[in-house]
């Protein structure tokens, strides 16, 4: 259950990561395009800003579900392979 829910966090932070790319390449073409107003800008800024808003708020959700069925232990061990993980992806480059 715990590594469930820390796949439905995984996935949430990747959704958050794509849309924020995704807003920076609408923001750049909107500076690119000389005949943008700047209500474009408010628009998009709006827009982005709310979706953020939606998923960070998504995402504390799915945290907080599964911190409910992590014991401390478990949490020690996936918090371990993570940087694990992180240490040997690091050692790569």
């Amino acid at each position: 259950m715990a590594l469930q829910g820390l796949s439905v966090v995984n996935d949430d932070i990747s959704d958050l990561n794509t849309s924020v790319s995704k807003g920076d390449k609408q923001l750049e073409a909107l500076i690119k395009n000389y005949n943008s107003k700047p209500e474009d800008f408010d628009q998009l800024f709006s827009s982005v800003l709310t979706k953020r808003n939606q998923q960070v708020d998504k995402l504390w959700d799915g945290r907080q579900a599964m911190l409910t069925h992590i014991q401390a232990d478990e949490w020690r061990a996936i918090m371990t392979g993570a940087k694990a993980a992180a240490e040997k992806k690091t050692a790569k480059k």
